[in-house]
């Protein structure tokens, strides 16, 4: 049939509907691929680029997971078990990233209608610690909080505050390291200048 799609076999076993699996399998457009985080708590479906981008989504797996136990779930507990298996997507460039929705100005996003994160490599040529990890602990605190107070986003000042917060967010020697966020920092600076208005 012409509906039948590749099954993934690094999706049995997750806690997923067959209609979503399904979903899943049917984006997988060409050059597209599907990993799941260590922990299985999260999906990757990312543009390969040539399997270019393999190494990322690797990176991107482990990493929301170690963020999401270190520091996520210490500082905000869930008010119950957090069964969803969350969705996070990564395109090719920013070009693809627009089309698919992605809002002007932005490098990352978190939809609870379709329950993606959304993002690209923002600065392919550098080392993985950059200023596309930076996305995602930003926008990955917005998908975990959301399913974490029982799928309702908190008041955007808390939201926004803290995602930038965490975007700041270092990894090394297996820890994370809560820093400023470079991209702020300028802002903080121009604001404390100008004083009071």
């Amino acid at each position: 049939q012409a509906d039948d799609v590749e099954s993934k076999a690094v999706l049995d076993g997750l806690p997923i509907s067959a209609e979503k699996r399904r979903a899943i399998e049917r984006g997988l457009i060409g050059g597209w691929d599907v990993a799941v985080s260590p922990l299985k708590n999260y999906v990757i479906l990312y543009n390969t680029k040539g399997r270019r981008n393999d190494f990322l989504a690797k990176i991107i797996g482990e990493r929301i997971e170690q963020i999401r136990a270190q520091v996520y779930e210490v500082q905000f507990p869930p008010a119950q078990p957090i069964k969803t298996v969350c969705i996070c997507r990564i395109c090719g460039d920013a070009c693809e990233y627009h089309h698919y929705g992605g809002p002007g100005g932005s490098a990352g996003y978190w939809n609870s209608d379709t329950e993606e994160l959304v993002f690209y490599d923002a600065s392919p040529a550098k080392a993985p610690d950059d200023d596309t990890l930076a996305v995602l602990y930003h926008e990955a605190f917005h998908q975990y909080i959301y399913y974490s107070v029982g799928e309702v986003a908190p008041h955007s000042w808390f939201n926004e505050g803290h995602g930038d917060y965490f975007a700041g967010s270092k990894y090394t020697a297996k820890k994370f390291e809560i820093r400023p966020f470079n991209w702020r920092v300028g802002t903080i600076q121009g604001a404390l200048a100008a004083g009071p208005s």
